[in-house]
This record gives structure tokens, sequence and C-alpha cells, in this order.
């Protein structure tokens, strides 16, 4: 069973990939309904990456920083000022937040000195700087470390600056070395990029990528509304060139793959012959269809399912995937063995059952 769990993350990995230049913001999953209507669903509390499980409810698969993922996909606290664990006890952080060390004498999470550090080696000593910081001044230590010394960018909408020399004047000034989204270097300076274009060129300002849903018009440098649904990108006639998922192009629109194939999730078009090349859970491809996956089976071939439904466990005698016995039960390894319960129970192996 755990390979089925296994298979079945991946998969809606890869689908959350593939809607990753979506409409949809951060920590939210698209949802597409029947009628292709589409809904941006809000990911569990802590979580910044989440995918709609197969009882269409959004389930965590990265947690935010400071958070760590149990058994049942829930983000669960780190302990206090560590930015990456695997349980919530100290003895378990890998990481600490920004500004923050990890003390040997103590043996804690201890905060640095300075508030513009971004992470120091001790107390006092600053070994990196914060976005909109540069390092001023530096100087190697006994162990071989280079310590810093933090000042302030005071360049607006820059994340990370740094001194460049004049050698005609004999001086040194502050020039901006990366900007925010939405931004270009002009001159050392941030400065907007054209409307709706999250990145733009050094200097020229010249856009390079629109935002989700906007098209480059690279000869009066603007990003232009796209008017074809569910599109991402048209070619100079106007027409679409590639389609979000679920779509797949027909006459320069977008026209969804169950149109064109029965149960069909993605689909592509080879030598104006649409092919299938995943089906909907409960489906699999067969030549150029999607057939029914057995009862209570979500991913199957022709020959057997790999992965039975929530609620139901692989039968090795009657190859069949067959209803949990254990009530409150979500995932089940056989008749008697629960892997997980539903949210607020858990399995006790004694009993057999899963309890509050």
């Amino acid at each position: 069973m755990k390979f089925s769990r296994t298979l079945h993350i991946t998969v809606a990995l890869m689908c959350l990939i593939a809607f990753s230049q979506s409409i949809c913001p951060t920590k939210t999953v698209l949802h597409i309904d029947e009628d292709f209507e589409k809904t941006c669903v809000a990911c569990p509390s802590n979580c910044s990456i989440c995918y709609l499980a197969l009882n269409k409810q959004p389930l965590c698969a990265f947690c935010e920083e400071g958070y760590f993922m149990d058994k049942e996909h829930k983000c669960r606290p780190c302990a206090e000022n560590c930015s990456n664990c695997t349980e919530g006890d100290l003895n378990h952080c890998r990481s600490t937040q920004s500004g923050f060390f990890f003390d040997q004498k103590t043996q804690k999470i201890a905060k640095c000195n300075e508030e513009s550090c971004q992470s120091c080696n001790a107390a006092d000593f600053c070994v990196s700087c914060k976005e909109g910081y540069f390092a001023a001044n530096k100087a190697v230590a006994e162990n071989g470390i280079e310590k810093v010394v933090c000042q302030p960018c005071n360049i607006d909408n820059c994340l990370y600056c740094g001194q460049k020399s004049d050698q005609v004047k004999d001086s040194s000034f502050l020039t901006c070395t990366l900007c925010k989204s939405g931004y270009g270097i002009v001159g050392g300076k941030c400065e907007k990029c054209p409307d709706n274009c999250l990145y733009c060129h050094e200097e020229s300002k010249e856009c390079s990528f629109c935002e989700t849903g906007y098209l480059l018009k690279k000869e009066t440098n603007t990003c232009e509304k796209i008017s074809i649904d569910n599109c991402y990108t048209l070619n100079d006639a106007g027409d679409c060139m590639f389609c979000e998922s679920h779509f797949y192009l027909k006459d320069g629109k977008c026209a969804p793959c169950k149109k064109g194939i029965a149960n069909c999730n993605y689909c592509t078009t080879k030598a104006d012959s649409l092919t299938c090349l995943s089906c909907e859970i409960g489906y699999f491809i067969a030549g150029d269809y999607c057939k029914p996956c057995p009862e209570n089976c979500n991913h199957c071939n022709s020959e057997k399912c790999f992965v039975c439904a929530n609620g139901s466990y692989y039968n090795q005698q009657s190859n069949s995937c067959e209803k949990c016995t254990i009530d409150k039960c979500d995932v089940c390894r056989s008749a008697d063995v629960c892997d997980t319960c539903i949210s607020g129970y858990y399995f006790d192996a004694k009993s057999k059952k899963c309890e509050p």
C-alpha cells in the first residue's frame, strides 16, 4: 500500500507542476469541474503547495518554512525559530530561520545581534546579509570564515545591491544587482517594467516575460491580455499556440480534452489526430480511448489495479479492490490494518480500530 500512495502523490505532483503557470495564486490549487468552470481552492493551513486528493479536497505537498508534514499531510510547527525540520522538537531541526543560529554552548537556537544579518556563526559574527542590505566591510577571522558588516541598500524595490568603484573619481557607489519582480535595473536603480511584465532587461527595460494570461508584443514592448480562454500563448495571427492543461488546440482555440476523448484529462494533437496522455482517475488509456478501471480502483492498466480508491485495499487473492472494514479508515492496507484514519482519528494496532 505504501507503493500505491507514493504513486498517487507522484501523479498528483506532476499535475501540479503542469498548473504552475495557471491563473491561481500561490497557496491555492486549481479545480476544474464537469462544466470546465475554474475555482482556486485554498491550500490547508501553513501549506505552500498542495494538490487535489481523490476526494477533491486539497492535500498538502510542501509546507511553509518553519513547518513539517506529518503522516496525515498536515503541517505541524517546527521548534521555535527553526526553518526546516522533520519533527517538532529541536533535535530534528535541520536549519534555523533567517537571523538565527544554533548556539553550540547552550544547545539552543539564538538570535544574531544585528537585524540586518541573514546568518551568523555566533551572535556577533555575521556571515551574510538580509535582502535590502549589503556587506559593507569584510574581515577574515582566525577560523578562515569571513565576517561581514551589513548596511542598508536604500534603493527602492531593490533586493540585493553592491558597491562599485569609480576609478576616475577614486570613489565607490551603491548599485542594485537584483530588483523585485516587475522592476528592472536602470543606472543602478530599480525602475518599473512595462505594465503586466514580470521581468525586463537591464537598462532598456525591454520586457522578457509577461504575467500569466498576457502575451508579449516585442514590437511595442507591451504585455497584452490573451483574449482566448484557456490559452497561454498566441501567434502573430492571433491564434492560440499553447493551451492550458486539460485543453488542446483546435482551430486556433482551446477545446477541453474531455470533449475530444471521453474521460481524458490531458491530451495532445499529433498529425491532426487527438491523443490522450492521461485519463481521469478511475480510467486507463486503451488505444485511443479511456476505459474504466475495476470497481474501487483509481489507477490501473488492462491487467491489474495499481492504486485502490480511498477506503479500499488491494486483495491479492481476489485480485481486486475491496472496501475497508474498519470504521473511520481512509487508507487501509488489509481488511484489519489501517494505514491512515480520517482526520481526528488514529489507528490502534491492539484494538484494530480508528480511535479518536
